[in-house]
């Protein structure tokens, strides 16, 4: 009889090992986030617009639970190979698809380089963009060139740090010719705001569009930028055009120039002539 119980307190014990151990693992599993998945990471600074390689991504794990649609799986490194950076990546930091300039070429299309929260607009340059060397993934100012009824031909900032999307018909993918490909047509798509896309459509109606290129590290914003007007320009040129100052003489030169005048004043100066000798004379005997 108690060697039955001890049988049943020994199986019942084990039983509730088990139980236990099973109750843990799953717990642990819950906890983790459930089993590891492979997801690119760069492994040193990609500036923006600079083409993803090789070299600047390793895999790293992380739990499946916690893994996002913009994760970029390791098994999709062969499509992202060789697309721009559409933001600035540090060293241990996962790329997602949102960092992208462009998408694969299967899946290229304008609406999803577009991010959440922002609009894309087309707006015209002129016939060729820095001779054909602008590039989607690049970051520009907008300018516009126009005149209103009250004042002259005057240059002002409309937005900047806009991302270009699209330079022409160029969306930024592979062309197996090198990077650049040529002049493109006188438009460019940018990234902007509502309120940013509302202002350039309405500077397209009011003059002429023009584009600054920036190093892809700044993205700093000028604050209280001045207006270029026609007649401050032309001025700024003719003050530019203005004899420069005589240089300063040396210490011995003005010496010399000082001790020339004194001289030359001494030669011109008429003799002095004592008006009353014979009183001095008198004075003296």
């Amino acid at each position: 009889m108690n060697r039955a119980a001890l049988y049943a307190a020994l199986g019942a014990g084990l039983l509730g090992a088990v139980l236990l151990l099973v109750y843990k693992q799953r717990f642990e599993a819950e906890a983790s986030g459930g089993p590891r998945v492979a997801v690119l990471m760069a492994t040193r600074d990609i500036p923006l617009g600079a083409r993803l390689t090789e070299e600047s991504l390793a895999v790293r794990y992380i739990p499946e639970n916690y893994v996002e649609e913009r994760h970029i799986r390791a098994a999709d490194v062969s499509t992202v190979i060789g697309i721009r950076a559409g933001n600035a990546l540090r060293p241990n930091e996962s790329v997602l698809w949102s960092d992208l300039a462009t998408t694969t070429a299967q899946s290229r299309k304008l609406a999803s380089m577009v991010r959440v929260g922002l609009r894309a607009v087309t707006i015209p340059v002129g016939d060729a963009v820095f001779g054909g060397l602008l590039r989607p993934g690049d970051r520009v100012d907008a300018l516009l060139t126009g005149q209103s009824a009250s004042t002259s031909r005057q240059t002002e900032i409309i937005a900047q740090n806009l991302l270009v999307l699209a330079v022409g018909d160029d969306t930024g993918g592979e062309t197996g010719s090198g990077d650049v490909r040529g002049a493109h047509g006188g438009s460019v798509t940018l990234a902007v705001s509502i309120e940013q896309g509302q202002r350039l459509i309405l500077a397209t109606t009011q003059g002429r569009m023009s584009l600054l290129l920036r190093n892809p590290d700044d993205v700093r914003m000028l604050e209280g930028a001045p207006e270029a007007r026609a007649e401050e320009t032309f001025a700024a040129g003719k003050a530019d055009k203005a004899p420069a100052p005589a240089a300063p003489l040396s210490l011995a030169a003005a010496i010399a120039l000082r001790d020339q005048a004194a001289a030359d004043v001494a030669a011109k100066a008429p003799a002095v002539v004592d008006p009353k000798p014979s009183a001095r004379r008198t004075s003296r005997q």
